[in-house]
């Protein structure tokens, strides 16, 4: 058994591998970004907030989050690797990659299209308006 198959292997194992640290740090960036901007989302929609001071209140927070929080917490599991596993990590890259490709190009249209791009759109030329959860360019019920 070579050496990196035993160390996965060995049930009390305080070995840090390169690979797994990268793709912890990615997952947990990665999903941070996008929880912070449903959060924020919804508590503008919620609280009728402009657009504007979202994507401020976004930037900011975003900002704030990757300083205080996610660098340091990357900064501190990069230093406890032990193992750098090179190959595995260009597995990782590549399959991600050629994955990511694929997602890229087999994306079909859906008729939630229909609900989100119209708000998008409209969002992007009246930054001032308030946000809220009526349906732009629709007939919602509301005050469009």
């Amino acid at each position: 058994m070579d050496e990196l198959s035993a160390s996965f292997s060995s049930k009390n194992n305080s070995t840090k591998h390169l690979s797994i640290v990268f793709t912890e740090i990615f997952l947990e960036l990665f999903v941070s970004v996008f929880a912070i901007f449903t959060i924020l989302t919804h508590t503008s929609q919620f609280f009728g907030i402009s657009y504007y001071s979202y994507v401020i209140i976004t930037h900011l927070t975003i900002a704030g989050a990757f300083a205080f929080v996610m660098i340091p917490l990357a900064y501190k599991k990069i230093n406890q690797i032990d193992s750098y596993d090179t190959k595995a990590l260009a597995i990782i890259i590549t399959t991600g990659a050629i994955c990511s490709t694929l997602a890229l190009f087999s994306h079909r249209t859906s008729a939630d299209d229909y609900y989100y791009i119209p708000n998008a759109i409209y969002m992007q030329e009246n930054p001032h308006e308030p946000m809220g959860f009526a349906i732009h360019f629709l007939d919602s019920g509301e005050n469009c």
